[in-house]
């Protein structure tokens, strides 16, 4: 009865982001985090399971990620967020 999400190689915990995870390639980057924020933060998954590891505060976990990947794409960018 809990919303568990597996991500695969999505992200890992501080201080990797998706843009590290895109190998630098902020287009690639943008297009992950814009799915994340409009398919995966909606369904509010209470577990996520990486690649490598296993988060049972799920939400907190892709809230913060998406945090630090707009921040690495902002400072990538020459602007600050």
């Amino acid at each position: 009865g809990r919303r568990v999400a597996f991500t695969g190689d999505l992200g890992f915990k501080e201080p990797s982001d998706i843009l590290h995870r895109a190998w630098g390639d902020a287009g690639k980057a943008r297009a992950v985090v814009s799915v994340i924020k409009e398919k995966l933060l909606p369904w509010n998954p209470e577990i996520v399971f990486t690649g490598h590891d296993s988060h049972p505060n799920g939400m907190e976990f892709i809230t913060d990620l998406v945090r630090r990947s707009e921040d690495s794409l902002a400072k990538a960018a020459g602007t600050e967020r």
